[in-house]
């Protein structure tokens, strides 16, 4: 079974990391328009590593739920369903 902490941690990465990637963008954005290039290309390829980074999460988050729902036993044998 997967560690709940694993689970926590990548649900608290999936939640935090567009809200780090709208902010790089946004100072990414002040930089361009305060005609600093320089900062802003640095900002725009740390916005895009983040976003990889994200994904990278959410796949590994969707793959680790995925096992965990299989590992789990609950299934009931045959005899112990409801009758209709």
């Amino acid at each position: 079974m997967v560690s709940r902490r694993w689970l926590i941690q990548l649900v608290v990465a999936a939640l935090l990391l567009p809200i780090v990637i709208c902010v790089v963008v946004g100072v990414g954005r002040l930089l361009a328009g305060m005609a600093d290039t320089a900062g802003a290309t640095v900002l725009e390829y740390l916005a895009l590593g983040v976003g990889i980074l994200w994904l990278i999460d959410l796949i590994v988050l969707v793959v680790l739920l995925a096992l965990d729902a299989a590992a789990r036993d609950d299934h009931r044998p045959d005899d112990e369903l409801p009758e209709r």
